[in-house]
């Protein structure tokens, strides 16, 4: 992984708003179990091998919380990659955790509903070009399935709407999703300004990452990414952007925040990490508890 140690060394290591969010959201958000849609609409909480369609161990070490059981005798968070838990690597076994664990409304909080389209997946996925925009794609050859399920608070006096998305993508291989993860800081480095669906562009976006144990969960590697939303021709300013990922094994999580007008930054911060605590909780839960 010379390439991702290349990249990641040239940003000082730092700790993002994830490490604000208590792991509390391990029974809430889950899917509905319906089919999902395959929809080709281009946007960016699809981007970084997203888009279509996002722990208590114990061994004799007891449960935590969330009730889920510790795979280490110290009562350390399961690792995938050192106790070689069973991570999904069928189409199938992917496409079923990822529905389970993937964020629905009730994961970012009592004020969000069902957005439309509300899911897209799981063969589509879309990809920044080299001209920084971003459009629909299958699924690349290192991938299983992706999955995206999408939320928003309703807009309501003084108050526009505020849109969210959860992203779950299972790679083959633990490496395709180190991967993903390491051109996820390389997007930003190479096109701070990204064009998204229709009018919408993100500009100034800057990413922290941290490795696993220094982020606050248990990720194996998680990173922030932070910028301004530009919605042209809606009369607002542009508003805060906020794309939250962690990768747990072969799984890779993401949970994109687009600011609104009349939402206070610091709601736009803590909604995505929110969420993907939920859903590393969530599958640390149902990987721990695998026989």
């Amino acid at each position: 992984m010379g390439r991702r140690g290349t990249l990641w060394s040239r940003r000082r290591w730092t700790v993002g708003p994830f490490a604000a969010v208590l792991l509390v959201a391990g029974c809430s958000g889950g899917d509905d179990g319906r089919p999902d849609e395959d929809r080709s609409t281009a946007s960016a909480e699809g981007r970084r091998g997203t888009g279509t369609e996002a722990p208590d161990p114990g061994a004799s070490a007891g449960t935590g919380s969330a009730g889920v059981r510790w795979d280490q005798a110290d009562g350390s968070p399961p690792d995938p990659e050192s106790n070689k838990l069973p991570l999904p690597d069928t189409a199938e076994e992917a496409r079923r955790l990822a529905r389970k664990v993937v964020a629905g409304p009730a994961a970012w909080g009592p004020d969000y509903v069902r957005d439309k389209p509300y899911k897209s997946g799981p063969e589509r996925a879309s990809t920044l070009g080299e001209d920084c925009v971003w459009r629909q794609s299958a699924l690349r050859d290192d991938q299983l399935v992706q999955v995206t399920r999408r939320s928003r608070v309703p807009a309501t006096d003084g108050r526009k709407q505020l849109e969210v998305s959860a992203v779950v993508t299972v790679y083959r291989k633990v490496k395709d999703a180190q991967w993903s993860m390491a051109r996820t800081l390389e997007d930003a480095l190479r096109c701070p300004d990204q064009q998204l669906s229709g009018a919408e562009r993100i500009t100034g976006l800057a990413s922290q990452a941290a490795p696993r144990g220094r982020s606050g969960a248990t990720g194996d590697d998680t990173l922030d990414e932070n910028g301004l939303i530009d919605r042209t021709g809606d009369g607002d300013v542009p508003q805060p952007y906020s794309w939250s990922q962690t990768r747990f094994g072969n799984i890779v999580m993401s949970a994109v925040v687009k600011g609104a007008d009349g939402h206070e930054k610091d709601e736009v911060d803590l909604a995505g990490p929110t969420a993907l605590t939920n859903m590393l909780v969530k599958t640390e839960a149902e990987l721990g508890d695998a026989p």
